[in-house]
């Protein structure tokens, strides 16, 4: 009798073993896990959860880790393909927030110099800020980081970045620049030029978390970063709820913009019911003032 309960116990446990094995991916628990991590010469797998703050990352002394979405993905990135090369190592990681699981595998088709600096997570749609700070809060805490619209690199002045200011809650919202292309800035205008004046355009934020960001600011900025006048959202909302120090030294942290076509994939996405969103949120200049400016400063 024993020896009968032995072996149907046995074969429950490979009947159950053989489905965990053959389940159909949409049907495995845990979707959203880091899908790979590479290394220079050392692709590696790693399936923990977005919730381990431990997550290994490649350490060559560098100092920012990026993230961004995947669908408008620009071999730059940080990682020097477009960047001048001696900047190469500002950035450490590149934490990549894919819109498919599929993603990853069009990025390693792509043979890209220091791949080993990606990192990947399964986010499964378009990534709202509330995705991105979320992400930083959960696993990059104590670490200098930057979320930068992905048609965006680094370019310079991050030797002068101080980790020490980032830590004492100031947080950098950084206006764009635009570097001559065969004589010509693609007709685009370059926000934090030497002539420009301040029109509330940001492109990066960059700080570093000591503690999560607050649920309660993270409910409020819900919203894609494309959203006109989304900019103006976080900052009223980082600096009410969060307790941050806005600061916008872009013409000593300079980013640059990379993408001189001026087509969208889906028209008039930008907008709420035909309003920006600051005004659809009641949250623009002419309602809250210097809450939702970050003009042009030093650190």
């Amino acid at each position: 009798m024993n020896r009968c309960r032995v072996f149907v116990l046995f074969g429950i446990s490979f009947v159950l073993l053989l489905c965990l094995v053959f389940m159909p991916s949409d049907l495995a628990p845990n979707k959203n896990i880091i899908l790979e991590i590479w290394k220079f010469q050392n692709s590696t797998q790693n399936s923990d959860r977005l919730e381990n703050k431990n997550t290994e990352l490649p350490a060559r002394g560098a100092r920012l880790h990026l993230i961004i979405q995947f669908p408008i993905f620009n071999p730059s990135l940080g990682l020097g393909e477009k960047g001048s090369k001696e900047r190469q190592e500002e950035i450490q990681a590149i934490h990549i927030l894919c819109e498919t699981s599929q993603d990853h595998l069009f990025v390693k088709a792509l043979n890209l110099n220091m791949d080993w600096k990606l990192v990947f997570y399964v986010l499964g749609h378009r990534m709202t800020y509330k995705d991105a700070f979320q992400y930083a809060s959960l696993n990059l805490l104590g670490k200098s980081t930057i979320i930068m619209n992905a048609d965006n690199y680094v370019h310079a002045g991050f030797e002068y970045l101080d980790a020490n200011i980032l830590s004492n809650k100031t947080m950098y919202t950084l206006t764009r620049h635009e570097i001559l292309k065969n004589g010509t800035q693609c007709n685009i205008k370059d926000f934090c030029g030497p002539k420009a004046r301040y029109i509330g355009s940001h492109d990066a934020w960059v700080f570093r978390l000591l503690a999560p960001v607050p649920d309660k600011v993270l409910r409020e900025i819900n919203y894609r970063p494309n959203f006109l006048g989304i900019e103006q959202v976080l900052m009223f909302h980082l600096r009410t709820s969060g307790g941050f120090t806005i600061r916008n030294p872009c013409k000593i942290l300079h980013i640059v913009h990379h993408h001189c076509s001026q087509k969208t994939r889906i028209k008039n996405d930008r907008h709420v019911n035909g309003k920006r969103l600051d005004e659809f949120l009641g949250v623009g200049v002419h309602t809250r003032g210097g809450l939702v400016v970050a003009p042009f400063s030093g650190l």
